[in-house]
């Protein structure tokens, strides 16, 4: 083989070798590139901050974070972090470890209805459980030791919604052809209201009901309270046009029995609360609209969820005051994201225990079925201090249960929850 032809064999193995080293590099840069995208830190979720802040009970204010480990959680850094509460870890977690009385862990609840049943629930003074049998129409109480007895031999088809009173001896039983009758349990009577009457609420003494009648004549649209036996009605406030915007709600101290939501601004409500007697009483100002409220056993404090932007518009929980000389006094996030509805106080009304998603997909606050297969596990907050403690994992439930109308017994011993998933009543030991 001559030089020359040497040279030509050389020059082309190396022309060779540099269109693979080019290859190479720009497949490696590439690959190099890709792993950086996947490795980059992910943008944390929107803060909290912005939300009007209230002194907290030391005398400081905080800022309020949107929780990264538990998304129906959001806690402040002056009260403590998420991992700071107790949590069930993965070790020794295993669903057989389950408890028959919540301390933080798996709790199994039982169930104490047939699933279907959908309406609201009593609790009497002894534990048991009054609720309507949508299935053969009538009024059932299941005793403790799951003794079933009708409440009433008369029958009552089709209900649409059930409202209790405080007693569990009374319910208002709405129909879907409009027609609404209170219906006394101890006496066998009922009393029949106007169709046009809407959202009812007992007083604290199961003597009387108010609601809304909703007509189509502006100048017959009252917020009203009848005697449960009928003989007396009052008007209390002119509602025009505006009866959507009125919540019927009696205060457990007779003071209040209805708010009135007036928008201020995109992201701001002024809650103004109705007397009996057309008082005039304080406003109360929320950060968010949505306006959810659960009263304090004596009617001191208001438990409310409220949503906005920056919430990434989930419902989150406050706690104010409530008494009318100082509605709105003390008004304090408490750092939970959840519906008012699924929380019950205490009977001390120093806590609350909630039922919180474990997570909340941005947006529940609007569209909750956005969180309908989300599991819930319970919480209890202290009202004042703003702890939050793991109070259980339900072990038991069906799939997909969602908590809501709790109570909890008159010797605090059991939470009682309806599912309004599937139906059913279920109880779970607190003690």
């Amino acid at each position: 083989m001559d030089k020359r032809t040497m040279i030509i064999i050389s020059v082309g193995v190396m022309g060779i070798f540099v269109i693979i080293l080019g290859i190479w590099l720009v497949f490696f840069n590439s690959g190099r590139d890709q792993g950086a995208n996947v490795l980059a830190p992910v943008p944390s979720k929107p803060s909290l901050e912005g939300l009007p802040q209230a002194g907290l009970q030391d005398g400081t204010s905080g800022t309020v974070q949107q929780s990264q480990s538990q998304g129906g959680l959001a806690v402040s850094g002056t009260r403590g972090s998420i991992s700071d509460l107790p949590q069930l870890g993965d070790e020794g977690a295993q669903i057989g470890n389950v408890s028959d009385v919540a301390q933080g862990g798996y709790t199994a609840i039982t169930p104490t209805t047939p699933s279907g049943s959908f309406q609201n629930i009593a609790i009497s003074g002894d534990g048991s459980v009054r609720y309507y049998d949508q299935s053969k129409g009538q009024f059932v109480e299941v005793s403790l030791d799951q003794k079933t007895q009708y409440l009433s031999q008369d029958a009552f088809p089709s209900a649409k919604q059930v409202v209790w009173s405080q007693s569990g001896d009374k319910a208002v039983v709405e129909f879907p052809d409009g027609y609404n009758i209170i219906y006394d349990f101890a006496h066998d009577k009922q009393v029949t209201l106007p169709k046009e009457a809407e959202g009812f609420s007992f007083s604290p003494s199961s003597q009387e009901v108010a609601y809304k009648m909703m007509t189509t004549d502006f100048w017959q649209n009252w917020l009203a309270v009848s005697s449960t036996d009928g003989e007396s009605i009052q008007n209390v406030e002119h509602l025009g046009d505006n009866g959507v915007l009125v919540r019927v709600d009696w205060s457990p101290n007779n003071q209040v029995i209805a708010f009135y939501t007036k928008g201020e601004t995109g992201d701001t409500q002024k809650i103004y609360p109705l007397g009996k007697n057309q008082e005039n009483l304080p406003a109360l100002r929320v950060a968010g609209r949505g306006f959810e409220e659960v009263w304090a056993p004596t009617g001191d404090k208001l438990l409310y969820s409220v949503r906005s932007e920056t919430t990434n518009h989930n419902p989150t929980l406050w706690i104010t005051d409530a008494r009318p000389e100082t509605m709105g006094e003390n008004n304090v996030p408490l750092y939970v994201q959840t519906w008012a509805e699924k929380c019950v106080f205490r009977s001390n009304g120093e806590s609350v225990i909630c039922a919180v998603p474990q997570e909340l997909p941005q947006g529940s606050g609007l569209f909750p079925e956005l969180a309908k297969k989300i599991p819930e596990d319970f919480y209890e907050i202290d009202i004042f201090t703003g702890k939050t403690t793991l109070l259980a994992k339900p072990v038991g439930a069906p799939p997909g249960l969602k908590a809501t109308d709790l109570h909890i017994s008159s010797d605090g011993k059991d939470l009682i929850f309806r599912d309004s998933t599937l139906g059913g009543v279920y109880r779970m030991g607190l003690e």
